[in-house]
């Protein structure tokens, strides 16, 4: 917004040439939006963060110790993932999907083996892998909208640039 005013009032003030070497010498603030918009990842609010927007911070908390609950729980129910797990710290939506899916795929290979007193430990784990996902899928539907909203007032400013050169 603050870019479409610059240039807007730039607009109005300056002469086409004027104006054309100003927007000329906005290279490095063209690549930098560039570089944001190709960001791949919604969760962070740009390249260089570690942590997720501060809106987002308290779900991603939750989604993070849901996880770890799972996978806790999973273990003392003799699931037992084969593949390495990211740090707790580090799980993305799509990385808790993940590890929900595959102790999914587990405890099916289990369930069919077990007696009642460890159908039940099953059963709580199959309750918390159905925490972790809806958790999961509400952050990830969280991570689209305010992405979408950002970046289209950049997207704006790009095109209108490129299109007055």
């Amino acid at each position: 917004m603050v870019l479409a005013a610059w240039f807007r009032e730039l607009r109005k003030i300056a002469s086409d040439a004027e104006f054309s070497q100003a927007v000329g010498d906005t290279k490095t603030l063209h690549m930098q939006l560039i570089r944001l918009l190709s960001f791949s990842d919604p969760s962070a609010p740009n390249p260089d963060s570690q942590l997720p927007y501060a809106e987002l911070a308290r779900t991603y908390s939750k989604m993070r110790n849901e996880a770890g609950s799972l996978i806790k729980q999973a273990e003392s129910a003799g699931i037992y993932l084969k593949e390495h797990i990211l740090p707790l710290e580090k799980i993305s939506a799509e990385n808790a999907i993940d590890i929900a899916m595959k102790i999914a795929a587990e405890s099916l290979s289990l369930h069919a083996a077990v007696d009642d007193k460890q159908s039940l430990g099953l059963d709580f784990v199959e309750s918390m892998r159905q925490r972790l996902l809806a958790t999961a899928g509400y952050l990830k539907l969280l991570q689209v909208h305010p992405l979408i909203g950002k970046s289209l007032p950049v997207v704006q400013i790009i095109s209108y640039c490129l299109m007055k050169n």
